[in-house]
């Protein structure tokens, strides 16, 4: 009989798995991933400091303060320290080169975030003309005086902002009611307003546009995966096409 031929053998086809499948790696607990948010929030906390100064906002009926830079960094520096003892691989400083180095080797990725980026500032620009054609309408919230400063109370913008101002508010009398928006992003709102002292609205903006950009990012990878390398310019077309409509949805 004729012994098999090694070459005859089935040969699995792994040219459409994932870059991201393959380098998969466990997930980590809970607590790990928990600490490592902590002392990136940490460290942020204490860029704000040092750029803006201390912290003090009032949440509910108690006043939270943080002024103490030394403070901070020692409780950063305790944080990763504890988590590094007892779970040292992989560590924080790896999740982020890892991170990092996953995202820059993603073909065409600025052209996507660029475009992103550039259709924000058209928008912007289209706003302006408007403006400058009708005004004011009646009607619209004003946050200033300034009208181009003023655009971004619009549509359900304000709803937004009395939920990172007040809260929900309910009440059964027949009218329109901020319960119907979900608070992740007028939390986003007041974390931005707090670090950069800026209207909430104004935060607001910048947080919309940052998410829009990675969104488009997130896409376009999810699009290149999915489809041939021959139509990246098509995937970046509906990345940001994509997120234009969910923008406006949303």
């Amino acid at each position: 009989m004729s012994q098999p031929n090694p070459t005859d053998a089935p040969v699995t086809d792994v040219s459409g798995v994932s870059p991201i499948s393959r380098d998969a790696r466990p997930r980590l607990p809970l607590w790990v991933r928990l600490a490592d948010a902590l002392a990136l929030a940490g460290g942020a906390l204490w860029l704000r400091i040092v750029l803006v100064g201390p912290v003090r906002e009032k949440v509910g009926s108690v006043l939270v303060t943080a002024s103490s830079q030394l403070r901070v960094l020692a409780l950063v520096a305790l944080v990763v320290a504890v988590r590094h003892a007892v779970w040292r691989r992989p560590g924080l400083h790896e999740r982020i080169w890892s991170r990092v180095r996953l995202w820059h080797g993603v073909p065409h990725l600025g052209a996507v975030i660029t475009g992103a980026l550039v259709s924000r500032v058209a928008v912007l620009l289209v706003g302006i003309v408007a403006l400058s054609a009708f005004g004011v309408p009646r009607g619209v919230k004003v946050i200033t005086t300034n009208p181009v400063r003023n655009m971004v109370a619009r549509w359900d913008a304000p709803w937004y902002l009395s939920i990172a101002d007040r809260g929900y508010e309910w009440q059964p009398d027949g009218q329109q009611h901020n319960v119907a928006f979900f608070p992740a992003f007028p939390v986003g709102m007041v974390v931005v307003t707090a670090v950069l002292r800026w209207h909430m609205l104004h935060a607001g903006l910048l947080l919309s546009v940052v998410a829009f950009a990675l969104a488009a990012a997130y896409l376009y990878r999810l699009a290149r995966e999915k489809a041939e390398a021959n139509v990246d310019a098509v995937a970046r077309v509906v990345a940001e096409v994509y997120c234009e409509r969910m923008e406006l949805a949303l």
